[in-house]
């Protein structure tokens, strides 16, 4: 009628009209779509290539560099002494690419399949991205701010698809039915409650910080993102280009990690307090007031070098700093199991470091100690004495072993023989 009286052919509705709008594409909404009528990847395009994306960076890291504590933080994990200490904080999106070990890639992945369809269904794919990428950033920077070691896995951004839809099951109860509405509150309560209880149980081994951080910025994030009455192309140009800015954040950060990767897997000559040796580029000099102490928090890993004197190797000392990475080590462990050899020109002790009794460190059941003394130069290194410890730190103490010399004219020992 109105184009036929000449009118612009885009109405502009009044207040009655854009309800009953609003009210048609609410009805529309509410019709649930035959499942078997498109396939999966097409129901939630986001959800799979996401997980798609994320198994393969996952899969990468474990098959081309491990899954150990070394191999993680080198390809991108976070951690408050990496993001805030060093200013890394493109690790916030990094750390969502990668996972702890097969077993948490698949718990991961799984989980966000089944949330990730049920949100980008009905809330649309721009806004998944937003949400998941939005919630699991929020879960990062929770994660560092609570002063988190190391951090790896993608369940902060599954937490915020949760809270994604939990926010539509509270304000847009529209978009389920009444049986699939009490299903899901009643699957995203007791989610929410294992994963508080587990995490209480084992705060070492789930980073409850980030599960909440993701889970309250999800829900507030895709509650901003409700749709009003009238949705113009401004409002859904602003969602795409929030969706794009997140995707860059994410995109920029693997790029950054690419960079960064050579500098953690690379070698250097390093001269320190009258010692020269071979060691990874990613090993940091201490304050020059502390000695010739080398390492990186937050990896548990600490270093003393130097030239050869009998009294300076100093363990405990070691032991201090590597209780700086975060390691639980205090003075009232124990040294056993010392072990003295000698390899080709290259003298080794070993002593293993034991909690005492009643103390359980679960990352670290015990540290061990070598000390290796060549050509007037000495290096002790402490480490978990562990399988995943040798896989991680091995190659440094090959290193040392071959390269390790002092600077200076060598101090003769008992039978003037250089040590």
């Amino acid at each position: 009628a109105r184009c036929e009286a000449g009118a612009p052919r885009l109405a502009r509705l009044d207040e009655i009209e854009r309800a009953a709008v609003h009210d048609l594409e609410l009805s529309c909404e509410a019709v649930r779509a035959d499942p078997a009528q498109r396939p999966f990847v097409r129901r939630a395009p986001f959800t799979v290539g996401a997980s798609v994306a994320v198994t393969a960076v996952s899969a990468a890291v474990f098959l081309l560099l491990g899954d150990d504590v070394f191999s993680l933080v080198a390809a991108g994990a976070l951690g408050r002494e990496l993001c805030a200490g060093e200013g890394a904080w493109w690790r916030l999106g990094t750390a969502m690419l990668l996972h702890g070990g097969w077993m948490h890639l698949a718990l991961n992945i799984t989980s966000a399949l089944v949330v990730g369809a049920v949100y980008e269904q009905r809330a649309g794919s721009v806004r998944t991205v937003i949400t998941a990428l939005g919630g699991g950033f929020l879960a990062s920077l929770a994660s560092v701010l609570t002063g988190t070691p190391v951090g790896v896995g993608a369940s902060g951004a599954v937490m915020g698809l949760v809270g994604g839809v939990l926010s539509l099951l509270l304000l847009e109860r529209h978009r389920f039915s009444q049986a699939d509405r009490r299903q899901w509150l009643a699957m995203i309560g007791l989610t929410v409650a294992a994963n508080a209880l587990i995490g209480a149980a084992e705060p070492d081994a789930v980073d409850n910080a980030a599960h909440a951080g993701g889970l309250a910025g999800g829900f507030l994030i895709a509650a901003l993102l409700r749709p009003r009455r009238v949705e113009t192309e401004v409002t859904r140009g602003t969602r795409r280009l929030a969706a794009g800015i997140l995707l860059g954040l994410l995109g920029g950060g693997v790029a950054e990690a690419s960079l960064a990767l050579p500098l953690w897997l690379g070698r250097r000559t390093a001269h320190v307090d009258g010692a020269r040796a071979e060691l990874p580029t990613w090993l940091r000099r201490a304050e020059e007031s502390e000695g010739g102490f080398l390492g990186r928090p937050p990896l548990p890993f600490a270093m003393q070098m130097g030239r050869w004197s009998p009294d300076a190797p100093n363990p405990p000392a070691l032991l201090r700093r590597l209780a700086a990475s975060g390691i639980d080590v205090s003075p009232a462990w124990t040294a056993a199991a010392a072990e003295r050899r000698v390899e080709g020109d290259v003298d080794v002790e070993e002593l293993l470091f034991f909690p005492p009794p009643g103390h359980d460190v679960r990352d670290m059941p015990s540290v061990r100690v070598v000390t290796l003394v060549r050509r007037g130069a000495f290096a002790t290194v402490a480490l978990p004495a562990s399988d995943e410890g040798e896989r991680a730190f091995g190659s440094v103490l090959r290193g040392l072993a071959h390269t390790l010399e002092s600077q200076a004219p060598a101090v003769r020992g008992a039978g003037g023989k250089p040590r």
